[in-house]
């Protein structure tokens, strides 16, 4: 990813910082900060509308979206990188380490940054002033186990068939590269998220019939997290779209955000 791409995703990242910790100045108590990790393929107004209901709640967020490069990648390079630049930020606009964090990650395109968050976190001793903030994670439609023909489908969703069939065509590519790379790809990324370590609490809000989000895998990762004592709250639809259950089942999505973000110690 060009340099001049990471550089206009950190303005945009710290000018969204700096309007809604304005916003949330008001408030008796300092809230603390979401951050709103988007889909592949999402723009700003489809996560700007989560960090609408946010500020709704009284949580101040930033937001940004993963480019499709860094997440289709069969290296961590980027994806590394946007992570350092997030936490940089985070360091930039509260020195002082007032506020706790809360990540909300939609799909892969937020759960590959959150697994490079917890890996900076744990092995760059200048990130690691910043571990004890981490409060709790919100998922939504993730993390997604790493099928190969999963991936290419979400390459290729929405586009029509012939850029499917490209698509299709180029995650593959991608995926053999990945192969050859990192053999264990798949499996060290469902490691990492058993092991992530961004707070004791953690939400999940997924589906039964989502086709790129394998609802059993993510049955057994939440159960594996209750079983060794983490607070793994669980909302599951029998069917829901990916990344569209807050379009379906607004009231009961709402209801466990809220739920969920009271219970976050401030």
């Amino acid at each position: 990813m060009p340099t001049c791409c990471f550089q206009r995703l950190r303005t945009i990242i710290f000018r969204c910082l700096q309007l809604w910790a304005l916003k949330s100045a008001a408030h008796r108590l300092p809230s603390h900060l979401q951050v709103v990790l988007g889909w592949y393929g999402a723009q700003d107004r489809h996560v700007a509308k989560y960090a609408s209901l946010l500020e709704k709640e009284g949580y101040p967020s930033v937001r940004g979206v993963l480019p499709g490069p860094a997440v289709f990648s069969p290296l961590p390079f980027l994806r590394r990188r946007f992570a350092a630049a997030l936490l940089d930020f985070l360091v930039a606009v509260d020195p002082e380490g007032a506020r706790k964090v809360v990540f909300y990650a939609f799909s892969n395109g937020g759960a590959f940054v959150l697994e490079q968050v917890d890996q900076l976190l744990r092995r760059e001793p200048r990130y690691a002033p910043l571990a004890g903030r981490m409060a709790g994670c919100i998922y939504d439609s993730a993390p997604c186990y790493l099928h190969p023909l999963v991936g290419a489908a979400a390459m290729g969703q929405g586009r029509s068939l012939p850029v499917r069939a490209l698509a299709t065509a180029l995650f593959l590519l991608l995926a053999l590269v990945g192969l050859l790379t990192s053999p264990r790809r798949p499996q060290r990324f469902w490691r990492n998220m058993q092991d992530l370590q961004l707070g004791p609490r953690s939400l999940h809000v997924y589906s039964g019939d989502d086709p790129l989000c394998d609802a059993a895998r993510l049955d057994q990762l939440i159960a594996s997290k209750r079983a060794a004592g983490a607070d793994a709250a669980a909302l599951r639809w029998q069917r829901s779209r990916h990344v569209a259950h807050l379009l379906q089942h607004y009231k009961e999505y709402t209801a466990a955000l809220s739920d969920f973000l009271r219970g976050v110690p401030r």
